[in-house]
């Protein structure tokens, strides 16, 4: 299996496994952001959820995010 795996990664592309982990990053920031967000009193909860919408748009490319491709 060892050899099989490394095989495996080898194949992929640095770039990719990149993107991988910084959506991964993302999304376990935007979990924690969520959760404070319904705890939090009403400055707090806003700048949250504020920081949610931009994480998110990040992510997807959307206004002021980056591209998909980038």
């Amino acid at each position: 299996m060892y050899g099989t795996m490394e095989h495996a990664w080898k194949q992929l592309e640095w770039s990719a496994v990149e993107r991988a982990r910084a959506v991964g990053f993302a999304c376990r920031l935007d979990r924690q952001l969520e959760a404070v967000a319904a705890v939090a009193d009403r400055p707090e909860s806003r700048l949250a959820q504020r920081l949610r919408a931009e994480l998110q748009e990040a992510v997807t490319g959307g206004p002021g995010g980056a591209s998909p491709d980038t």
